[in-house]
């Protein structure tokens, strides 16, 4: 376990595995280093330079919310749990578990991974606009059959009411 309670700075290469937990309310910095956690990571802050986090627990492992360049999971034993919103500022990749969002958000500009997230949507799909002037369209209205690598994949769209002056193809 490590536990950070004051400023803990790498810089350079490194790797540093942790078996147990990383906690706390201090800060690190991983400059361009490796840090490879089988706990869980709930320090408050971290500032991941060009460093890599790995989470390679055989249980799932919570992380509090903080922002990662690049982010490993590897957990063979149900993934990871967030009790935070997560960025991932340079690459998310997933060898193994599931990400339990939890009710946050994430967000990763590349995913990587052994089953990576498919989303098909149809290509045409035609609402009516009702009495009252408008319509309301859902993510599954035009999903086509999405897949993520487990569990079921959260849909969303970027405008999902539309009125008489939204006549003609929009985009969602």
């Amino acid at each position: 376990a490590l536990t950070v309670e004051s400023n803990l700075n790498f810089g350079g290469n490194f790797d540093l595995r942790v078996t147990g937990n990383v906690d706390g309310n201090g800060l690190i910095s991983l400059g361009n280093g490796t840090l490879d956690i089988k706990g869980n990571f709930t320090t408050t802050t971290l500032n991941g330079g060009t460093g890599t986090v790995i989470l390679d627990g055989n249980s799932i492992q919570d992380i509090s919310g903080k922002t990662f360049y690049n982010l490993t999971i590897n957990n063979t034993a149900g993934g990871v749990r967030l009790l935070g919103d997560v960025t991932v500022t340079d690459t998310l990749n997933i060898i193994n578990g599931c990400i339990d969002l939890n009710g946050h958000s994430l967000f990763a500009p590349t995913i990587i991974g052994v089953n990576p997230p498919i989303a098909k949507c149809n290509v045409f799909y035609t609402a009516e606009v009702g009495t009252g002037g408008n319509v309301t369209i859902s993510a599954t209205d035009i999903d086509s059959a999405s897949t993520v690598g487990c569990g079921a994949p959260i849909l969303s769209l970027n405008k999902p009411l539309f009125t008489c002056a939204d006549r003609g193809n929009q985009a969602v």
